[in-house]
């Protein structure tokens, strides 16, 4: 079976759930999950469309596609435990559509009470929406000069932060979508001193 170090590609995106036991890997369009304890996969499947971002919801695996999908893979328990690592490999679980939008996503990231996703996409569009009902789009937060690269949660689920192309960070509401305050570090902050 395979080991956790090893790939046949680059590493695309990475990911690791919130009990910090798996880790699910991307290189090119195959995903893997992989137990942290055992250092083996636990399951791989192929997809149809490059991933560019992966995150964890639970046993769930969401990914984001340079097409502007979401999608979920639900990890099947019973999978995960077989004695056959190598069939487990071979058979992982279908993608299930869960929402898109017209542009590539950039990043996203689902808050820690499981209740929003949040996506960026390559048109400067960050959205938040309801999860798992990503149809209902709370806020948009407009304004990022380039794209978003990079999407943290801040103060529990009261500031959403973006970090973009340009090297700002801007942080948002983000139930209203509201600009809070914009940072450009290379700029804002004063040279280093020599060392």
């Amino acid at each position: 079976g395979a080991e956790l170090g090893t790939t046949d590609s680059a590493i695309t995106s990475i990911a690791l759930d919130a009990a910090g036991a798996r880790v699910v890997t991307v290189n090119d369009k195959t995903l893997t999950v992989w137990d942290v304890s055992q250092r083996r996969a636990l399951w791989r499947t192929v997809v149809g469309k490059r991933p560019a971002t992966v995150v964890f919801d639970g046993a769930r695996v969401l990914l984001a596609d340079k097409f502007g999908e979401v999608w979920t893979l639900t990890e099947d328990a019973t999978r995960a435990e077989t004695a056959d690592a190598a069939a487990a490999i071979a058979s992982g679980p279908e993608p299930q559509f869960q929402t898109g939008v017209v542009s590539p996503i950039s990043a996203m990231i689902l808050s820690a009470a499981r209740d929003r996703l949040v996506t960026a996409d390559s048109d400067r569009r960050i959205r938040v929406s309801l999860w798992p009902d990503a149809y209902q789009i709370e806020a948009f937060c407009m304004g990022s000069k380039s794209t978003p690269t990079v999407l943290a949660f801040a103060c529990g689920r009261e500031l959403l932060l973006s970090g973009g192309e340009d090297g700002s960070v801007h942080a948002w509401h983000p139930t209203s979508g509201a600009l809070l305050a914009l940072a450009r570090p290379a700029s804002d902050l004063p040279p280093s001193a020599p060392a």
